[in-house]
């Protein structure tokens, strides 16, 4: 039950007990209509003239195992052509035990009231983190104004309009450089969450064109992205322009990302491009085609490092609730090359219980002539109201016929996460 609904069962059992007072409450029955009026759902409160809707999120995750807790990047983990992926243990010092706890909220507010330029807003996110012994670390993530609905006006502190979607390999293992750079194609930008002024406008017929000026507390970065949205295509191009403030007036770098997203019935295709004036280049495409039970995939990548990479996968849908993934990925960087091949399956226990796992193989090739396999499962509850859990175990282990490391290099993991939603 909502606020508004609260509210309105108070007032009708008032007015049971005082036709006076039930006249009296008319208008403010009336005044809580306005987050209909204002086409605004979910948790909210009321008042005559304005829509507050609250929603958020709170999680719990903890860790436990040997495992190397490097970050990604760290030239001591196990390294491939575009960049280094986790595995579970460090060449010089091995594993060590890890313990983590952590607890993550986000919690925002969104106040609406009606204009004559549209719908006026005030936004506030705030989120806290909670790790370990630590206090509560809260900040004010977002908070920014907008106003405006074809044509929506917005300034405060707000994350970048520049759209990087689009970008995603099809295939089940995905590709190594575009895990690396967070699942895509990326070249280096200076967009984040920062004060800005930004513009967005409905062209109709599913274009959209944004325009803006972030990292405003800093050089300045003028930000501008051209977006089509349809039944089955999606795309966009976006670019930026660094120190459009800087003294003296000169411009700094630019950065450009495309994607598209393509569906011809049974055929799906991705393809990105992301470049810099620093002559840096990433590019990605993809496609899957689906069958009554199968879905074939592949993927290619390449970039201005002299890399190249591909991948490609089989997904049957064994039997009801039951999927099969066969997978593999490869890359190459200056005639050095890595492989990764895996199975893994994914079965529905019950209507809200997911079993899914996955038996992996990776070569690091001639780059260490390192050869690691894996395991791991991974055990998902989602009973609905917004409320998910899971629980995941891997563990990896290292030849030493190739590489000369102790068995306590070898490294397992069990992860635990616990998450509601509400809105």
């Amino acid at each position: 039950m909502n606020f508004r609904n609260l509210l309105l069962c108070s007032i009708t059992a008032a007015g049971v007990m005082s036709g006076a007072a039930f006249a009296a409450d008319l208008g403010v029955l009336s005044s809580l209509d306005v987050c209909d009026q204002l086409g605004v759902s979910g948790l909210t409160i009321s008042s005559d003239t304005n829509c507050l809707k609250v929603s958020g999120e709170v999680s719990y995750n903890f860790a436990y195992g040997l495992w190397d807790t490097a970050e990604d990047g760290d030239t001591s983990t196990f390294q491939v052509p575009a960049g280094h992926l986790q595995w579970g243990y460090d060449w010089s010092n091995g594993v060590a035990e890890i313990l983590n706890s952590e607890v993550e909220a986000k919690l925002n507010f969104e106040a609406t009231a009606d204009s004559s330029f549209g719908p006026a807003r005030g936004t506030i996110t705030l989120v806290a983190d909670y790790i370990g012994n630590n206090d509560a670390d809260v900040v004010i993530d977002e908070a920014y104004i907008s106003i405006g609905e074809g044509t929506i006006l917005m300034a405060g502190h707000k994350g970048s309009i520049y759209n990087t979607g689009d970008d995603a390999p099809l295939n089940w293992l995905g590709l190594f450089n575009a895990q690396a750079v967070d699942t895509g194609v990326k070249v280096t930008t200076a967009t984040s969450t920062s004060n800005s002024i930004q513009l967005t406008h409905d062209l109709g017929n599913g274009f959209s064109l944004a325009a803006g000026f972030e990292n405003l507390e800093g050089n300045g970065l003028a930000v501008g992205v051209l977006a089509y949205r349809g039944d089955t295509v999606s795309g966009h191009a976006s670019i930026d322009v660094w120190d459009v403030l800087h003294d003296g007036g000169s411009l700094g770098r630019w950065d450009m990302h495309a994607g598209l997203t393509a569906t011809v019935d049974a055929l799906k295709v991705v393809a990105a491009f992301a470049s810099d004036s620093e002559n840096q280049w990433n590019a990605l495409g993809s496609a899957e085609v689906t069958f009554d039970m199968f879905t074939i995939a592949g993927s290619v990548e390449a970039d201005d490092s002299d890399y190249t990479g591909a991948g490609a996968s089989l997904t049957a849908d064994v039997s009801d609730g039951v999927k099969l993934n066969i997978g593999s990925r490869w890359a190459d960087y200056n005639s050095e090359t890595s492989y990764e091949v895996a199975v893994g399956a994914e079965a529905a226990l019950a209507e809200d219980l997911t079993l899914s796992g996955a038996v992996g193989y990776v070569s690091d090739g001639d780059f260490t002539d390192t050869l690691l396999s894996y395991v791991w499962a991974r055990l998902a509850w989602g009973p609905g109201g917004g409320f998910s859990a899971s629980i995941k175990g891997t563990v990896t282990l290292i030849s030493e016929e190739e590489v000369n490391v102790s068995d306590s290099s070898n490294a397992y993991k069990i992860e635990a996460e616990f998450k509601k939603t509400f809105q």
